[in-house]
């Protein structure tokens, strides 16, 4: 059953006869190097530090706003339309 996949032991192929252009080849080797987990953990680790560097962004250029209009701004640049229908749920 899918509902059994442990994403922390999903492999993901990251071909090496098929070089992305936008990828630098020493980042490519680095990330092979990683188990699924560490990989896991690394995207997750630049997505908390986007939405931290966001965040700054907006805290600077709305000094006045607060924490809640920081936030629902933050989601709008990050999903886009997919935040407002977030927000309209809950």
């Amino acid at each position: 059953m899918e509902d059994d996949i442990n994403p922390f032991e999903v492999e993901i192929a990251i071909p090496r006869d098929h070089e992305d252009e936008r990828l630098d080849p020493m980042v490519a080797e680095a990330l092979r190097a990683m188990t699924p987990g560490e990989r896991l953990a690394r995207a997750m680790a630049l997505h908390k530090f986007g939405r931290e560097l966001a965040e700054a962004g907006v805290r600077a250029q709305h000094p006045d706003w607060t924490d809640e209009q920081v936030h629902a701004e933050v989601l709008e640049r990050m999903l886009g339309g997919a935040a407002r229908a977030i927000t309209l749920r809950d």
